[in-house]
């Protein structure tokens, strides 16, 4: 399912549908606002602070990107389906702005997924992202 205009058949990046209009956004749920500063490896590496290397997620090895810029947590779409983690749709969407200066909206996520780092378990809610390169997005707010 497109994430943009939330029809099946495609995704966010192979969406043909126009940018939403700030009056139809007005008659849905309020949104919750967020950023990322990189969802492919290329953006990654212009970024000297900005962390990558394979963790374990409920016992999957993953590829992780610590984006400490990140308001938020995020998990690759694509990724979810191919593992089939349950997801869950929110009350509410949440906006995000990408480094391309678009905006992409989600309203799903996998919750209270465990995380092994280093022998330790953390838990992470991750809201559900079209991205390349990377299967998760930590930002700050799975601290």
């Amino acid at each position: 399912m497109c994430f943009w205009c939330g029809k099946p058949g495609h995704i966010a990046l192979h969406c043909t549908e126009p940018p939403r209009k700030k009056d139809d956004d007005q008659d849905k749920n309020p949104k919750g606002k967020a950023r990322v500063f990189a969802l492919n490896q290329h953006e990654a590496e212009q970024d000297l602070n900005m962390i990558a290397g394979i963790v374990l997620l409920s016992n999957v090895p993953v590829y992780v990107l610590f984006d400490s810029g990140a308001t938020n947590s995020f998990i690759s779409a694509s990724f979810v389906a191919r593992s089939n983690f349950a997801c869950v749709r929110m009350n509410n969407e949440l906006e995000i702005s990408i480094p391309s200066g678009k905006t992409l909206y989600t309203n799903q996520m996998t919750k209270s997924m465990k995380l092994e780092i280093d022998g330790k378990i953390l838990e992470a809610d991750l809201y559900l992202l079209e991205m390349k390169d990377f299967d998760v997005i930590l930002g700050m707010d799975w601290l």
